[in-house]
């Protein structure tokens, strides 16, 4: 076998039964799309086994497929495959034919571009030009009325009907017609003059597998507005056994003179022929004619045969655009459904933010008032039993700094739903004054950090330098109060002894502020997505701003905030802040080396 003609593969029995595949180069066999042979096998793997030409030989090869490969019963992992081997595949099986037994599928071609041709050659276009009417040439036979001399005239060829314009206008019409109802009536108008019948109509299997009305035409009417009768006998002969019939005597035919529903028409001549695509009958269609016997010939069921066929085809390509088009409606209402859906629940979650927002804000806000209304309360009351310390506390500095630490939040906020950061004002500061007000301040909230009792918060203090840094003392104090807070409330349900330590010292070219609690520290499964926005472990109590917030505010400081396990218990949260402003561009970079990662 020379390398231009293919080995060929005949399918024996599943869904390939019958069928011929070529390898000329590779044969993919799987159940992917992708695969030239496609198995529909829950035994096949997608990419199962390639058949491959090598030089003068076929060989099967397995793709490690899960159930293997196995030529002539064995199984193998590759092997030649000779003329009669059988190859087994899941389910279906693959024989290799000879060359004596392949069929003669392909064309040859032959350069013959060296010779020439002695004689001219004559080169005829054939433009598919629309028929104006149907000429009496294109008949199967005579006109009814045809006069003896046209019949007779040598002009007027007999028995030698133009098939290919018929057929060529009719396969038009049912390729332009987009509508099944109008196809059938066209293309019956057509075949009612060319085979010059009365009545031409078209029946339907329905869902229920019998035969429904689908169209009828009349020679001499647009629409037929009689009773229409269709002989069962005739019905059932021409679908059971997929056959076309001829009859021009209906009465003198033995085969009907049971067939009451003849008897009781006036049909004389019929021509009935199945409507099929593929071997299934989808109906049939009829032509007749009420006023002459032999009316019709061989040639017209010829031509009645293959126009059921091509109406079959068309029928079934209409259903499968109705059934396209149905689906596709019904994607487009569901991805409507999903939208409308979406919208209402991006809707929900908006309002359900605003909602937990709106809360946190103003859970906030009271925090940062709580000095402004412990002072009112103390002074509307006129408890004479207030002690001097605590009238310390309100001091016209811890008001007024709580009246600023209420508008810097507002500010972030506002800047922080806009998606961006509200630029510190800067300035010189010594640190660890700035961690004593934050420290301060939290103290007066006593729901929070009560100073007696079961539930007393020991807050101190290790200052073990006094940096001087560059930054907006506001900002960081909030993110002091933040972390004061947290820790704080992370401790609020624990029976041990409550305490945070702050410690503020440097490390080579950093300020360092340290907040640790001995709380139950912060729990694996949500180490990672602390700093997230939106991301709370206070239920409905936090909007999980906070540290989002905190860690915007301390980068615009070119500084980094971290968290870690504190031994033997608790958590510290460590602020870094470079301290000489010449090197913050290089803060960032200094802080990798000399700072603690969270999932360190």
């Amino acid at each position: 076998m020379n390398q231009s003609t293919p080995y060929i593969l005949k399918g024996l029995n599943q869904d390939h039964e019958g069928r011929l595949f070529e390898v000329r180069e590779q044969l993919m066999v799987g159940r992917s799309r992708k695969c030239d042979v496609l198995l529909d096998d829950g035994l096949v793997s997608r990419a199962h086994a390639v058949f491959e030409r090598r030089e003068d030989a076929l060989w099967i090869k397995d793709l490690d497929s899960r159930n293997g490969t196995f030529l002539n019963h064995e199984r193998v992992t590759e092997a030649r495959v000779r003329p009669q081997d059988m190859v087994k595949i899941g389910r279906s099986e693959f024989l290799l034919l000879s060359p004596e037994e392949a069929p003669i599928t392909h064309l040859e071609v032959v350069d013959d571009s060296v010779r020439g041709f002695a004689e001219p050659v004559i080169k005829k276009t054939l433009a598919l030009k629309p028929v104006a009417h149907i000429t009496d040439s294109f008949l199967v036979h005579e006109r009814r009325g045809a006069s003896a001399e046209s019949s007779s005239s040598d002009d007027q060829p007999k028995g030698a009907p133009q098939w290919f314009e018929v057929l060529f206008q009719i396969n038009r019409e049912l390729q332009t017609q987009t509508d099944p109802k109008e196809m059938s009536v066209v293309v019956s108008d057509l075949l009612l003059r060319v085979l010059d019948g009365d009545r031409c109509l078209i029946a339907l299997f329905n869902a229920k597998n019998s035969l429904e009305l689908y169209s009828v035409r009349a020679a001499d009417q647009k629409s037929y507005p009689l009773a229409v009768k269709i002989s069962q006998t005739v019905a059932r002969q021409v679908t059971e056994e997929r056959c076309a019939l001829i009859v021009n005597d209906l009465k003198q035919d033995k085969r009907f003179e049971e067939s009451d529903s003849l008897l009781l028409s006036e049909i004389r001549s019929l021509l009935v022929a199945p409507i099929m695509i593929g071997n299934r009958v989808l109906g049939l269609i009829e032509v007749s004619r009420s006023d002459s016997i032999d009316a019709f010939n061989e040639a017209g069921l010829d031509l009645l045969s293959i126009v059921g066929s091509m109406i079959g085809a068309a029928l079934n390509h209409a259903e499968q655009l109705r059934t396209q088009q149905q689906y596709i409606e019904e994607l487009k209402a569901t991805h409507e459904q999903l939208r409308l859906a979406q919208q209402d629940l991006v809707r929900s979650q908006q309002l359900a933010v605003i909602g937990r927002m709106a809360s946190s804000i103003n859970h906030e806000i009271g925090n940062l008032l709580m000095p402004l209304l412990e002072y009112h309360a103390l002074k509307s009351t006129r408890d004479a039993s207030a002690s001097g310390e605590e009238l310390e506390m309100f001091s016209p500095e811890e008001l007024s700094y709580s009246c600023t630490q209420i508008k810097s939040l507002i500010e972030d906020i506002k800047y922080f739903s806009k998606g961006a950061d509200r630029q510190p004002e800067m300035m010189r500061c010594e640190l660890a004054e700035q961690v004593e007000k934050a420290v301060r301040f939290v103290k007066i909230d006593r729901e929070l950090f009560p100073q007696t009792g079961p539930r007393r918060v020991r807050l101190s203090m290790q200052i073990s330098a006094h940096p001087k840094v560059i930054m907006d003392p506001l900002q960081i104090g909030r993110v002091i109060i933040n972390l004061l807070r947290n820790a704080a409330q992370a401790m609020r349900s624990q029976s041990e002894p409550r305490e945070i330590l702050i410690r503020v010292h440097v490390q080579d070219v950093m300020a360092i502020i340290e907040v640790i609690d001995n709380g139950p520290g912060v729990p694996e499964d949500v180490r990672a997505r602390l700093f997230e926005p939106f991301f709370t472990t206070k239920g409905e109590q936090g909007l999980g701003l906070g540290l989002d917030i905190s860690r915007r505010i301390v980068q615009n400081h070119c500084g980094r905030i971290t968290f870690d396990r504190h031994e033997p218990r608790g958590t510290v949260f460590r602020i870094s802040l470079p301290l000489n402003p010449t090197i913050r561009e290089r803060s960032v970079d200094l802080l990798a080396l000399t700072s603690t990662r969270p999932d360190d």
